[in-house]
């Protein structure tokens, strides 16, 4: 049922010739108020809008000059406001009727209170009577606004690729006895961020995951470091035994030196493009191939002077035969002169 205050603001006699004038201020319950907002949550530091939709139980025609949201981190007085008194802007209701406001901006300071904050809205209009227009201020019940910690933001936005990194450098199976230690100090940050959260000490919980994510990056630069160690040494090593593979023979030890020299090739450029862990297992490959060239090479010469040897031999062998055929040949021939001498 609708409350109407009647405040008596003059009474002339009368004899002056001038009737009492009443002037009327709407009740709460007269008008309604419903919100969208720009978002589902706010944190914050965080910035948003709201429209506010307007539906009157009034009798009277209304004519809004003002509407304003106060909350509860401003000063007193102070409201988020749409100024509709120019008279180029008319907005005005029919009684009963309703109206949806232009969106309101608001900002929060990063320092307002986390949690539930009151806010109210505050609008003034002009309300016409049979004697005419008066002046009317109205404001709606307080309700409340959720307002989240900024570093609960801050950590859900960076827990997920700190998670990531940790899980990326684990499943790498680290090899650099510091990388691992380094590794096992981000998981212990990132379990104690994670038990904070839990309590709702947002501000340690971050100040701890940044630590796990500075502990994560420190370990993948060690084993970045490691790799690149073993990766030099093992390019310097495969260009050592390379040179050292020279006046190949055979065919077998050429390919294999080819394909020494193309692996270290890719080695360097891998080393290069700082994938070290590639250039070092390239790098170890193309050793082995030069070193497998080096004992083709020593294997083909050995087998040749094999079969010098054996040709050699075989060379001696018919010499003798043909000593011991001429030999036979010529005993063969003083025995029958020395029978034809004899007769």
């Amino acid at each position: 049922m609708k409350k109407r205050v009647l405040t008596i603001l003059a009474f002339f006699i009368v004899f002056s010739g001038l009737s009492p004038i009443l002037v009327n201020a709407l009740s709460q319950d007269e008008i309604n108020l419903s919100y969208s907002w720009s978002k589902q949550t706010y944190y914050q530091g965080d910035t948003g809008s709201v429209t506010i939709s307007l539906t009157s139980t009034c009798g009277d025609e209304l004519k809004f000059t003002w509407i304003g949201i106060h909350f509860q981190w401003q000063l007193t007085d102070y409201y988020y406001r749409l100024d509709l008194s120019d008279d180029s802007i008319s907005i005005s209701i029919p009684p009963g009727g309703s109206y949806h406001f232009p969106a309101i901006s608001f900002s929060i300071p990063t320092d307002a209170s986390a949690g539930y904050n009151y806010y109210h809205v505050k609008i003034y209009m002009e309300e016409q009577h049979w004697y005419g227009w008066t002046t009317e201020s109205w404001q709606s019940p307080t309700n409340l606004i959720n307002i989240i910690d900024s570093y609960l933001e801050i950590y859900s936005d960076t827990k997920s690729t700190i998670d990531n990194k940790i899980n990326q450098a684990t499943y790498s199976n680290y090899q650099s006895s510091d990388a691992k230690t380094l590794l096992q100090q981000a998981k212990n940050e990132r379990d104690l961020a994670a038990l904070l959260a839990g309590q709702g000490k947002w501000s340690d919980a971050v100040i701890h995951l940044q630590m796990a994510s500075n502990f994560v990056e420190q370990a993948i630069g060690a084993e970045d470091e490691y790799w690149k160690d073993l990766a030099s040494n093992a390019i310097s090593g495969a260009q050592s035994e390379i040179s050292k593979v020279v006046n190949l023979e055979s065919l077998d030890a050429k390919n294999l030196l080819s394909q020494a020299n193309s692996k270290l090739s890719e080695a360097q450029y891998s080393y290069n493009f700082d994938n070290y862990k590639e250039a070092y297992e390239k790098a170890l490959s193309a050793t082995t191939s030069a070193s497998e060239a080096r004992t083709a090479e020593t294997n083909y010469q050995n087998q040749k002077q094999q079969q010098m040897l054996l040709l050699g031999g075989v060379g001696g062998l018919v010499v003798i035969i043909i000593i011991a055929v001429i030999v036979t040949k010529n005993r063969s021939k003083r025995k029958s002169e020395s029978a034809k001498a004899v007769t």
